[in-house]
Order: structure tokens, then C-alpha cells, then sequence
């Protein structure tokens, strides 16, 4: 079986999200003895590079200096345009069985000559909250043409599944559920730095619009008032910015809050030192950091809507987002109940062991032999 992906996921992303559940899934296509093919000019991505999947992409050496020159001088992103004529040069050569784009852009359509493709569906967000993003933001749009046109779409949660069909009128007998693995190797965690304070619960991750931090910073101050040995520490995403900086100050929280950049070791790190980590987040397909906190053994609490209860079962407690008293108060519940944050460790990592990207590659390639 030949399966080739596309270049979109790792030109739109250096690291994380998306790029990362596609190179987690390639790796253990390849395996199971699946031809599983990228086609890419280039890509920067940190994924690729540590899994050595970016055979015949031009170096970073080569390709870096030419994509500068021609985005300061003509504004083209030579890498965009030169990573999607790969792909429609590896779709013309027809050397695959099976076409499985990693985001929603439609370039391909014209070129797969009556072959199959499936779409991975990794949320509905641009749906659910289309006034948070901008007018013109083609993803909605581009996501429901492929969910028409796919031989077959894999959502990966039974939440996402759900928004498919009511947001886009998708027969539910085309949409296949294949959940997500872990991508965090607790073993990798570095020794606790010094400037970690003694008691802290973990941010992770961006914090804008959805991810509703603006909510959660405001109920987290009322505890850590009440606990001034309690720290926040905000791990990726980019830097506070301005109007988050005068936010933490004005709740009064700014002195005992700490951004930090991230990569794998040091997260693994902060879950497993953290009282708690805190998922206030509005909406998510899947949630891989609830996962990711449970194997490092990491209490979780965490939003009760769209796909949290169906992936944290009965190891995480949740709360409504939307109401910052109740997140307040399930947070200060927790916060102070160590046999429960016990308790939620035990069945976190019991939890996290039904998640496996062996049992997400077997799913999807069975996804793909239902085509083949």
C-alpha cells in the first residue's frame, strides 16, 4: 500500500499541533509496512527532522537564504510555492495508491485522477466559534469541500465526529473515529530547574480567543489570594503580551506568574511537577495535553465540553468554562484534596494506556484498505 502526504501541515507549522500527530502517524505507518511518502521542497519543522522524514526535501542551507531573498524583496513565500509544486508533481507521477492531505487547502483536487483521498477533520473550531476568526478565513470553507469530495474522513474524536455531521451535513457512515496517541515521552523529563518554584499548577500552550485564559487567570487569582505560595507557570505559546501583562498585574497575580518556551523534556518536567495542570479551553478536537499530563502523572482538571469528558473519562475533574466560579471553586476543590490529585494520578496514567499511536496507525490503515 502507497499512501503520500502532503507538504501543508509542515509548511504551516515548525513544531507541535498538527505536524506532530502526522509525523507520530507516519512513523508507525511506515512500521506496519505502508509506503507512507511526504512530498516537500522544505520544511523547517522539528518533527521531520528528529524522525528523519524529510528524504529528498532541499536543506536548510540550500533553501533558506533563496526563501529569504524572495520574501523580503517580493513578498512570495517561495517555500509555500514550491512545496505545493512538489506535491502536485508527486500526485502527477502517480506513484501512490491513496492521497491523504495533512490540512484542508484544495490545490490537489485537480490532480488526483480519480484515485481515493481521505481528510483528517482535527477540529471544528472555525465553526463552532466562527466570530473569533477573520472574516475572510478560508479554512471553513476549504474544510467543508474536502469533507464533501473525501472517499472518507477521520475525525479524531467522537466529539469532532458530531460537529461534522451537524455543521456540515456529513452522512455520520462516512466519518471514521481514530483517536490520538501520546506524543510526550515522560522518560525524557529533564531534572527540576531551580527556578521552578515549590508550588505551581501548568498553563500549556497558546492562550488566545478559544483557549479562554482570559477567564481562567481571573479564577485562578481568587486561589492563589487565598494560597500565596501558589505560582502559575505558562509554558509555550508565545511571550505575555502587553495586554496580558497588565491583565496578570491589575488581578494582582503577575509577580507569581512564569512564561517559559518549551521543548519536550522540560515539559515532560512541569507536568510532573506540577499541584495540577489546568485545560480551560472553550473547545478542542481531541486535547492531546490531557493525555500528555496523565502520563506524567500529572493531576488534570480540565473544561467538562466538546471532547474533554470522552477523552479524560474518569481522570481529570471538570469544569464549565464558562462560568468562573465554577472554575475557581473546582480548582481550589482539587487544589487542596491531595488524596484526590493521588487518586487522579492513579487513573490518569490508567487512562493514557488506552491511547497508543500503534492502535491510531492500525485504525487509519484499516480507514485506508476499506479504499484499496
Amino acid at each position: 500500500m502507497r499512501v503520500l502526504f502532503d507538504h501543508q501541515a509542515f509548511w504551516l507549522q515548525n513544531y507541535g499541533g498538527i505536524s506532530r500527530t502526522f509525523v507520530e502517524l507516519i512513523e508507525r505507518l511506515r512500521a506496519s509496512g505502508v509506503e507512507a511518502t511526504i512530498s516537500l521542497w522544505y520544511s523547517d519543522n522539528e518533527h521531520l527532522r528528529r524522525a528523519s522524514l524529510a528524504e529528498g526535501s532541499m536543506p536548510a542551507p540550500t533553501a533558506w537564504p533563496l526563501a529569504r531573498m524572495l520574501k523580503r524583496r517580493a513578498n512570495i513565500d517561495v517555500v509555500e510555492f514550491m512545496d505545493r509544486r512538489r506535491s502536485v508533481r508527486a500526485l502527477k507521477r502517480g506513484k501512490w495508491d491513496l492521497f491523504h492531505p495533512t490540512y484542508y487547502y484544495p490545490y490537489f483536487l485537480e490532480h488526483l485522477d480519480g484515485r481515493p483521498f481521505v481528510v483528517t477533520v482535527h477540529d471544528m473550531i472555525h465553526e463552532a466559534f466562527p466570530d473569533m476568526f477573520k472574516p475572510f478565513d478560508p479554512t471553513s470553507a476549504n474544510k467543508r469541500s474536502l469533507t464533501e469530495r473525501a472517499d472518507r474522513i477521520i475525525a479524531i474524536s467522537e466529539s469532532t465526529k458530531k460537529d461534522i455531521v451537524r455543521f456540515f451535513d456529513i452522512s455520520p457512515n462516512k466519518v471514521d473515529v481514530v483517536h490520538h496517541g501520546p506524543t510526550l515521552d515522560p522518560r525524557l523529563a529533564v531534572p527540576r530547574p531551580g527556578w521552578l518554584p515549590t508550588r505551581y499548577v501548568l498553563f500549556v500552550g497558546n492562550r488566545h480567543t478559544y483557549k479562554n485564559f482570559e477567564r481562567f487567570a481571573p479564577a485562578l487569582s481568587k486561589i492563589m489570594k487565598e494560597e500565596p505560595g501558589l505560582h502559575l507557570v505558562c509554558a509555550g505559546g508565545k511571550p505575555f503580551r502587553e495586554h496580558e501583562t497588565a491583565m496578570l498585574g491589575e488581578l494582582g497575580i503577575l509577580e507569581r506568574t512564569i512564561y517559559t518556551d518549551v521543548d519536550d523534556p522540560l515539559l515532560a518536567c512541569l507536568y510532573r511537577h506540577a499541584e495540577a495542570f489546568i485545560f480551560p479551553s472553550l473547545y478542542e478536537g481531541f486535547g492531546l495535553p490531557l493525555i500528555e499530563a496523565m502520563a506524567c502523572g500529572c493531576p488534570v482538571i480540565a473544561s467538562n465540553t466538546s471532547s474533554f469528558p470522552e477523552v479524560a473519562g474518569d481522570a481529570a475533574v471538570l469544569f464549565d468554562p464558562a462560568d468562573e466560579d465554577d472554575m475557581s471553586a473546582t480548582m481550589l476543590d482539587v487544589l487542596r484534596d491531595a488524596d484526590l490529585r493521588a487518586r487522579l494520578v492513579e487513573r490518569g496514567l490508567q487512562r493514557v494506556g488506552q491511547f497508543s499511536w500503534e492502535r491510531t496507525a492500525r485504525m487509519t490503515r484499516e480507514v485506508y484498505e476499506r479504499l484499496i
